[in-house]
């Protein structure tokens, strides 16, 4: 088991524009491996929620027609608040971030060995579970893998495959083809084409919003992050930062 906290600098306007000295536009992710045969009963990465209307750390608060619904009940959000909760105790440095400044949302995932319908043999799965939505997505057969939180000619989440090259004894992560996630695509067009009209952005939410919801306002300039990880968990997850050339950093 292995319980960490994390504050990763962020800057919104990196995905939009280049710093002094920088050659390529980039956006933030995560990358998840899973070595060999591996297994993973749960990972579970939590962050403040920027979409709920609790969040008042900055004294911002996202407009009703593009906040989250309420999910406190959602197992996820349960687990973070219990986990972070343990944690806390122990450590004793998270009262900045506790409610009523931040609601915490997270992402779950775990792995097994099992056959799925449609198969005639066993293979690897790996599950993903969100605390703002019931829907639970599903890879199958995929070991590397990176969660894209949105991009500069775009802002809906991506789940890409991944592969490893390498050249002169060093290891390159290559992008390959992106994973298509059930409803995800439809959600996020769907949402497009009536956010003019009114709509409601809790009508639409899937893992595409992952990177709505995650990433820090300008004005926060740090990424929170509460890692949980089981003791029968083989997965290893760290954040990666794409250029706009595609090579992850």
């Amino acid at each position: 088991m292995v319980n960490t906290r994390h504050m990763i600098p962020y800057l919104a306007y990196d995905q939009c524009m280049l710093r002094p000295g920088q050659k390529h536009q980039g956006s933030y992710g995560f990358i998840f491996e899973r070595p060999g045969n591996m297994l993973c009963d749960m990972l579970l990465i939590c962050y403040p929620g920027q979409l709920s209307g609790n969040n008042t750390l900055n004294g911002l608060i996202t407009s009703i027609p593009y906040r989250m619904s309420k999910h406190e009940a959602n197992p996820i959000s349960q687990l973070c608040a219990e986990k972070r909760q343990e944690y806390c105790k122990i450590d004793g440095a998270c009262k900045v971030t506790e409610p009523p400044f931040y609601i915490w949302h997270g992402i779950m995932l775990s792995s097994k060995y099992e056959k799925p319908a449609g198969f005639n043999e066993s293979i690897f799965t790996t599950t993903i579970k969100l605390s703002f939505t019931k829907r639970t997505y599903v890879l199958n057969k995929t070991s590397l893998f990176a969660i894209e939180l949105g991009a500069k000619d775009h802002f809906a989440t991506r789940v890409r495959e991944m592969s490893k090259e390498v050249k002169n004894g060093k290891a390159k992560l290559v992008p390959g083809d992106i994973i298509r996630m059930g409803d995800g695509r439809k959600l996020s067009e769907k949402f497009y084409e009536h956010v003019n009209i009114g709509a409601y952005l809790h009508n639409y939410t899937g893992i595409w919003t992952l990177g709505l919801d995650m990433l820090p306002t300008t004005g926060q300039r740090i990424l929170n992050l509460f890692v949980y990880k089981g003791c029968a968990c083989g997965m290893e997850a760290w954040v990666g930062f794409k250029d706009s050339a595609g090579s992850y950093v």
